[in-house]
């Protein structure tokens, strides 16, 4: 009998630590589900821009008038905190409160997304370069094409020569060239490698500009 009360007793401890443990682990759930509420209901609106008489603002996914409607011309969408706008003959980037945190010159014609801090900017037909967020031109706008491309560590310029010649090349985050002129290259950097293409063979170039495989293949990815 004495036994029988032992196992008993032993059951409802059991009983009771594996109500406990349930209960302590609904509570976490709960409470992470609630900060992914909270996480959720802090982000930032979406923006979207609106034309209304000719002046371009900007509303959130509510249909709430963020930006009012006041700019000659404005970007599709806001990337890093910032848009490209024109009113007047005021040009640059706008914040997300629709007001100008960098002037550019007048001869700056579009500033597209920006990617880890710099932007494609255009001066006008075969005329872009790269700028950053503080308007700090890091490629001047002398390039028939300008793209910004990325490895898994650091982020690289791909320009297509000037207007005189069709020469490719690399430059690093500070506008620096790498490595020799080539005569096209593919999308950018993949582990460490990016292919190049030189007097009508492909290899593949470092991010030190050096033909880590020289070109010597009539088709690469």
């Amino acid at each position: 009998y004495f036994l029988l009360i032992l196992s008993n007793i032993h059951n409802f401890y059991h009983m009771c630590l594996f109500k406990f443990i349930i209960t302590i682990c609904a509570i976490l759930f709960l409470a992470s589900c609630s900060n992914g509420d909270t996480h959720k209901s802090a982000e930032k609106p979406s923006y979207y821009k609106i034309n209304v008489n000719d002046k371009a603002g900007f509303i959130d996914n509510n249909g709430k008038i963020i930006i009012e409607p006041q700019f000659d011309y404005a970007y599709d969408r806001f990337t890093e905190d910032v848009c490209y706008a024109e009113i007047g003959d005021r040009q640059g980037l706008i914040n997300l409160e629709g007001n100008f945190v960098v002037e550019l010159a007048d001869s700056v014609t579009f500033v597209y997304d920006f990617v880890n801090g710099f932007a494609e900017y255009s001066c006008g037909y075969w005329r872009n370069g790269i700028i950053n967020k503080e308007g700090r031109v890091i490629i001047p706008a002398i390039h028939k094409d300008v793209s910004i491309i990325q490895d898994a560590d650091s982020l690289y310029f791909k320009i297509v020569g000037k207007r005189n010649n069709s020469d490719w090349f690399i430059a690093d985050k500070r506008g620096n060239t790498i490595g020799s002129p080539c005569d096209s290259i593919l999308s950018g950097f993949k582990n460490g490698l990016c292919p190049v293409k030189i007097k009508n063979k492909w290899g593949y170039m470092n991010s030190l500009g050096e033909m880590a495989i020289q070109p010597q293949y009539d088709y690469a990815r």
